[in-house]
This record gives structure tokens, sequence and C-alpha cells, in this order.
């Protein structure tokens, strides 16, 4: 069985695990700092926090997960659309399978297998 195929295999079971779940909470926050020095030079950095729980009303079923990004550049308002857009991509795209335990695992072999230039398993 070739790579492709069996990483395919492991997104598939990872995604059956991942449709128990219930979001709790979405929260993001973005911060814009200008350079000291160079006034026209920006950092937007941008975090988002999920919540999600296979039993909503028991507290000790809550997971969270939180991941950022940060760029820079001189176009603000370029800047913080970009750091939007992948943040808001994220969910949409792995959707609950990011709150399992091995997914960034396959998460990074189906970028090796990307890189390799092997069939593209990451989502549209």
């Amino acid at each position: 069985m070739d790579k492709t195929k069996l990483v395919e295999e492991k997104l598939d079971a990872l995604y059956e695990r991942s449709q128990t779940k219930t979001y709790r909470r979405r929260k993001m926050t973005l911060e814009i700092d200008s350079d000291e020095e160079d006034t026209n030079l920006f950092k937007v950095i941008g975090k988002m926090t999920l919540q999600v729980s296979e039993t909503p009303d028991v507290k000790e079923s809550w997971k969270e997960k939180s991941f950022d990004i940060m760029l820079t550049g001189k176009d603000i308002d370029v800047l913080t659309g970009q750091v939007l857009a992948h943040l808001n991509s994220v969910p949409f795209e792995w959707g609950d399978m990011i709150f399992e335990e091995d997914f960034e695992d396959i998460l990074k072999e189906t970028i090796e297998i990307v890189q390799d230039g092997e069939e593209a398993l990451l989502p549209a």
C-alpha cells in the first residue's frame, strides 16, 4: 500500500472519531503592532482558541486547542485579512479532527507526502 493511501485511511478514521464532538466556544484575538523604528512596518498576530466537548454539560470533557499566525509587512489591511483568513480556514478545513491525539502526526505525514510531490491530501 502506498503512503498516500495509508494516510488517506488514517485521515478517514480520524474524521470518524471526531464526529462525536460539539463546538462549545470559538475565540479569536488579533494584535497589531507597528515597528518602533519604521512606523510603516506592521506585525499582525492572530490567535484562535477552539473548545469542543463530547458531553457539553461535563466541564471535564471539554477540549481546547489554540493556534496562531504572525505576518509582517507594510499593508496593514492585507496582513489583517490574511491572518483572519488563515485562522478561519483551520476549523473549516479540518473540523474537529484537530482535537484528536494523533492529528498532528497525521498532518505531518500528509505534508511530507505533498512536499514529495505525491497526490495532494490537504483539503481543497
